[in-house]
């Protein structure tokens, strides 16, 4: 009986794997978000939880999915510079909302 798994190669393992960070990132920076929103009403965090939650939403439907956008290079980028916008965001927002 042989083995019927397919080597992947460690380039699509890896790019995949900070795919699935980055979306996880933004999202759990959204359950974040809505805590400190519903503990504290501040409206910093009322903002940074939709632009967290809109970004999540971005990587989740245009990097996850391999059907919609086949291209691994693309998937990644869309991916990371989500995570760089949104960490950009986050000191302009604070500075401007504080």
């Amino acid at each position: 009986m042989e083995n019927d798994k397919v080597a992947r190669p460690l380039n699509l393992i890896i790019a995949e794997y900070l795919i699935l960070l980055c979306d996880v990132l933004l999202f759990a920076s959204a359950i974040n978000c809505l805590f400190q929103t519903l503990s504290y009403a501040r409206t910093f965090d009322i903002v940074l939880f939709i632009i967290s939650v809109l970004l999540g939403v971005v990587v989740y439907l245009y990097s996850m999915n391999v059907k919609r956008n086949p291209k691994l290079q693309l998937r990644v980028v869309i991916a990371v510079s989500s995570v760089v916008v949104w960490a950009i965001l986050i000191p302009v927002l604070y500075s401007f909302f504080n």
